[in-house]
């Protein structure tokens, strides 16, 4: 089974130079209601079939709670689902390509590993989320000295939830905050706290 490999570029001065992993990416295929579908699991087709019935009913059924638990409510619904007593586990990338898109990383029973990345050469950040953990040595060894990677917490049975116009806000946010020479790394913990929420709270209150 091959790897699946997402990015999301949260600062950059120039265009970005692509990690080697993702220049033969594949894409995923698209399907209603502005989402596209990625799933890494033996029975992909049975998730996605899920996937496609309850995301355009997510925010109805859901209206006032965050995106994060809105995302682990459906994870959890669809692994319990008899169609999936045989699954040991699944990754799902699900991307809204609508006015306000967003990202979701859904992970069951299998590691996602999740990167900061910053490029020392163009100073440009990026985030990136994937099931090779090799990912970090295979950019080392094609560039050793250009990027500085940052390990967040392996995403493991929960999901996560990227909207990429907040993030981007909340970076340049921290990088005027954090002038210091670990400042980089501040703003990465900053994201890590940000990101890594508790997503069985429908809210976090006042």
């Amino acid at each position: 089974m091959s790897n699946l490999y997402g990015s999301l570029c949260l600062s950059a001065s120039t265009p970005q130079v692509e990690f080697p992993q993702f220049k033969n990416a594949q894409v995923g295929h698209h399907t209603p209601h502005q989402f596209e579908l990625i799933t890494q699991s033996g029975v992909a087709a049975d998730i996605n079939k899920q996937l496609g019935i309850k995301l355009p009913l997510m925010e109805s059924r859901f209206e006032d709670a965050r995106q994060l638990y809105k995302f682990n409510r459906i994870q959890t619904e669809i692994w319990n689902s008899p169609e999936l007593v045989n699954c040991s586990g699944f990754v799902s990338l699900i991307i809204n390509t609508g006015e306000h898109g967003h990202i979701g990383v859904l992970s069951q029973g299998q590691d996602v590993f999740v990167h900061g990345i910053y490029d020392t050469v163009n100073m440009g950040v990026r985030l990136v989320w994937t099931t090779d953990d090799w990912f970090i040595q295979d950019v080392r060894a094609s560039d050793f000295t250009r990027y500085v990677f940052y390990r967040f917490p392996v995403l493991r049975n929960r999901p996560l939830f990227l909207y990429s116009q907040a993030l981007c806000s909340k970076w340049y946010g921290w990088a005027r905050q954090f002038k210091e020479p670990d400042g980089v790394l501040k703003a990465f913990n900053a994201l890590e706290n940000f990101l890594y929420k508790e997503p069985e709270l429908p809210s976090l209150g006042a």
